[in-house]
């Protein structure tokens, strides 16, 4: 306990510098953004749909990070922007499809969600019977059409479409059932059209796209549609790209398709955008069959204003942190960063004068024996103190220098002082001897 006393003691100024810090530090705390949330909630889709598919993808790729993404099961992409719209819900991010946004009438401007990027295309399908002829949406007039479950993106935008040609429910019966389900009535002949949205790879689409007894529709108008619709593209199915085999489809189908897009709060954590970001560049930045003429993840067709952070990745990658160091250690390091000027206003001149203060408080150790030095020289000379008093004074003397504590860059002064101690010894041993 003592000789941390003493080390204590000998290094206060570097033990003030170090607390200084701290103190500084503390402060400079208070003004540190949040650290980033261990779970969020993003809102999917159906259970048996692409989306919550994908989100389960994303999840995979969080709990690597530490990360637990949790997934609301929706009705679909009108349900996903309900529930972002409200504030009470729980809901952090949501995958939404194209025009989900626009027919929902509402003002990027105003709102304070954000666009994180559009994922992939999402094909407006319609499929019907081969009794039927359809030109254009317009001849489905009269018809019994299914346009998908109530709060689904299919049922929006199918709905929106069919208004446009004049198709309504009021002169036509639509139908707000599950698409799969109605998919397998399409083919026993108990409805006349299908809408469906998605890519050629989802099950269903793929299932009816090369089955027999059903037509697949080519938009022959689809400039139109894109001309008026912002939100939508026109992509293109090559002939034989489904079954080269079977040669399905036998030729080029032309498709409208809206762009998944994901979507988050203004508010989202910054470095939890970076791990949207960087899984959305893992899953969708690939090539598909609708030979994308957009490189995603992208911002292309964004509906609402493009998250801040979200825009910057896309424009240069991930942060510069994040390509070196593990998610948290980067996301602990980017919070804190503004502490870093305050800091650095303190630690330049504090470390201009800690060597020399650190030199002056080690030297101020082994000096301040010296003043009983002089002292006992002083009473020598003074003749008021008998030298065997003196003496036995410089042994007790000797016996607290021993006792001292320096590093060893010091060590040469601390023996400088034992040889000058000794030489007062020897100089006061030869008077005593001398007087008797």
């Amino acid at each position: 306990m003592s000789r941390c006393l003493v080390v204590l003691r000998s290094q206060w100024a570097l033990i003030v510098s170090v607390l200084g810090v701290a103190v500084v530090f503390a402060f400079c705390w208070r003004f540190v953004d949040p650290a980033p949330p261990k779970q969020i909630t993003i809102a999917a889709g159906p259970a048996d749909s692409p989306y919550y598919w994908w989100a389960q993808k994303y999840a995979e790729l969080f709990a690597k990070q530490g990360i637990k993404l949790n997934i609301r099961v929706t009705n679909g992409a009108v349900d996903n922007l309900k529930l972002m719209l409200d504030a009470d819900s729980g809901v952090d991010a949501a995958f939404i499809q194209g025009c989900t946004v626009t027919a929902a009438l509402l003002d990027p401007d105003t709102t304070s969600l954000r666009s994180l990027a559009a994922l992939f295309y999402e094909p407006l399908w319609l499929f019907y019977s081969p009794a039927l002829t359809v030109n254009s949406l317009r001849d489905l007039k009269g018809k019994r059409i299914a346009i998908g479950r109530a709060g689904s993106g299919v049922n929006l935008l199918a709905t929106e479409l069919l208004k446009w040609n004049g198709v309504t429910a009021e002169n036509s019966t639509l139908l707000t059932a599950d698409g799969d389900e109605v998919g397998r009535s399409l083919s026993a002949g108990e409805y006349d059209a299908l809408f469906l949205v998605g890519a050629p790879g989802v099950p269903a689409i793929r299932r009816l796209a090369t089955g027999s007894g059903i037509v697949t529709h080519t938009f022959n108008d689809a400039a139109a549609y894109v001309r008026r619709y912002d939100c939508l593209n026109a992509v293109t199915l090559p002939a034989g790209v489904l079954d080269m085999a079977r040669n399905l489809p036998a030729q080029d189908v032309t498709l409208v398709a809206p762009v998944a897009t994901l979507i988050a709060r203004g508010d989202l954590h910054p470095a939890i955008v970076g791990q949207f970001m960087a899984a959305a560049t893992t899953l969708h930045h690939r090539h598909n069959v609708l030979g994308n003429t957009v490189d995603f993840p992208s911002s292309a067709n964004a509906e609402l204003l493009m998250h801040k952070d979200a825009a910057r990745y896309l424009q240069s990658g991930p942060p510069f942190l994040q390509r070196f160091l593990p998610y948290h250690l980067a996301a602990f390091i980017d919070r804190t960063k503004i502490m870093l000027l305050p800091l650095l206003t303190l630690f330049i001149p504090l470390f201009r004068m800690i060597l020399p203060t650190y030199r002056w408080s080690m030297r101020r150790n082994i000096w301040k024996w010296y003043k009983g030095i002089r002292a006992i020289e002083r009473d020598h000379a003074n003749r008021k103190v008998a030298d065997s008093e003196l003496l036995k004074r410089l042994e007790e003397l000797e016996a607290h220098v021993k006792k001292t504590y320096v590093p060893y860059t010091f060590a040469w002064e601390l023996y400088t002082l034992r040889v000058h101690i000794n030489m007062v010894r020897e100089y006061l041993r030869v008077e005593e001897n001398s007087k008797s």
